[in-house]
């Protein structure tokens, strides 16, 4: 089965994570706090289990992380959620 990558807004994201369809969740974690409205929900830990993280710097020093999370209830993938662009 081919890799399916989900990029969306907050809704997207959301409604993506309730349908119980993703196996696996690619996140930039950005060490900033932005106004906005609209954000990555959070992953359970009881659920998502991180298989991977790597931290860098920009070049104007804001601190980033990509990190991968595995969904622990599921057996087969079938889509991935990446909040950081390919």
């Amino acid at each position: 089965m081919p890799e399916v990558f989900i990029a969306g807004g907050g809704e997207v994201y959301r409604d993506a994570l309730t349908c119980d369809l993703v196996d696996h969740a690619i996140v930039t974690e950005i060490e900033l706090e932005p106004e906005g409205d609209a954000f990555f929900p959070g992953l359970d830990p009881t659920i998502w289990l991180p298989i991977d993280k790597t931290v860098y710097r920009s070049a104007a020093g804001v601190a980033y992380t990509i990190a991968t999370y595995r969904n622990q209830s599921r057996d087969t993938g079938s889509a991935t959620i990446s909040t950081t662009p390919p």
